[in-house]
């Protein structure tokens, strides 16, 4: 699948407000998932979690569309892989994207307030980039979940694109969906590098595409 820079349609200036808003919106959602999941487990708030997430993204000001939604089986778990041109990434897969599913991120991140406490509730599994060691026990729980039926949403290249390009993949990943005999499900997320480039602090508003490819079988 193939991944060009691009500008989105109809981009505008970044807005303030709309950013400010969408943040206030999200740290709500956090607080909210915090104090409910200390009684109930996060699944039963999935829909709750998708609605959330969708409604700051229309605050924002981003028109999404969704493609080839009937390539992913319900009730089945498969990585998702996908490109990795943004801080909404992973916020993005998971609002639109089916299902429950876990992602694999960066050690730093854990440590976040509100936002780390909520991401191990949820059940992230994060790996330190420096370590070797380290990393590579964070892929056999990642394996593990998908050889138990879970689904997980991984970023092959391992950091964000500076460009928007498609950069070189890492190749821990791949050893996860082998280990796991995992099928994998490819995705490609278009247009949102232009509004929220790497290093930017707001996200501006303009048309985004996340293209569901073909899944691949172990």
């Amino acid at each position: 699948m193939s991944i060009a820079p691009a500008l989105a349609a109809g981009r505008r200036r970044p807005s303030v407000l709309r950013n400010a808003a969408a943040l206030a919106l999200f740290v709500a959602l956090l607080t909210w998932f915090l104090l409910a999941t200390t009684l109930v487990a996060p699944r039963r708030f999935l829909g709750a979690v998708k609605a959330h997430l969708r409604l700051v993204f229309r605050v924002l000001g981003l028109r999404v569309t969704v493609s080839g939604l009937e390539s992913v089986e319900s009730g089945r778990g498969c990585l998702y892989m996908a490109n990795h041109v943004s801080f909404l990434d992973q916020f993005l897969l998971l609002a639109y994207l089916p299902g429950y599913f876990v992602g694999l991120e960066k050690i730093e991140n854990n440590s976040i307030p509100l936002y780390g406490w909520a991401g191990r509730r949820w059940g992230q599994v994060y790996i330190h980039r420096e370590d070797r060691t380290a990393a590579i026990e964070s892929c056999k729980i990642v394996a593990q979940r998908l050889s138990a039926g879970m689904t997980v949403a991984v970023f092959p290249e391992g950091t964000r694109s500076p460009d928007g390009r498609l950069g070189p993949f890492k190749r821990g990943v791949f050893h996860i969906a082998v280990d796991a005999a995992a099928t994998v499900v490819p995705v490609a997320i278009r247009g949102l590098h232009a509004l929220a480039p790497r290093g930017s602090r707001l996200v501006a508003a303009g048309a985004v595409e996340i293209r569901i490819g073909r899944p691949i079988p172990p």
